[in-house]
């Protein structure tokens, strides 16, 4: 008989790994859809930069639920972290609006720092608790 406690970690590990797969992908056609001239593709290319926010935050959620058990402040920043990368890699669709002047960067090197700074404690639990394997 399978334990049901070891089958319950191995789905949530396969659907983080998913989550961390779908929001590379989103995020990468979203921007490359959203930069064009065609309508049509830059809604669709919102769409799925907003779907990526959505997949970024179930991320943080779900390693807060793993983090939480070793240490509270850790678990929350990691987790602010991610709602910050959220919204910062959706801001760009604000240029959805005609008078918008926003940077197509900016939200991304926002996000991509308040990530890095939220993961180094994250990786570091992770290790000291030997969550993640040796390599």
């Amino acid at each position: 008989m399978i334990n049901s406690k070891n089958s319950n970690k191995f789905i949530k590990t396969r659907i983080i790994g998913l989550l961390f797969i779908s929001a590379f992908l989103l995020y990468g056609f979203g921007r490359s859809l959203f930069e064009t001239k065609l309508h049509i593709q830059k809604y669709f290319g919102a769409l799925l930069i907003i779907l990526n926010s959505v997949a970024v935050v179930f991320i943080g959620v779900y390693i807060r639920k793993t983090l939480i058990k070793i240490n509270v402040l850790i678990a929350n920043t990691y987790l602010f972290s991610r709602l910050i990368e959220a919204l910062a890699l959706s801001s760009i669709i604000l240029n959805l609006f005609p008078n918008s002047t926003i940077s197509l960067d900016f939200g991304y090197f926002i996000a991509l720092l308040f990530l890095g700074i939220g993961s180094i404690p994250m990786c570091y639990t992770f290790y000291k608790h030997n969550l993640l394997p040796k390599w």
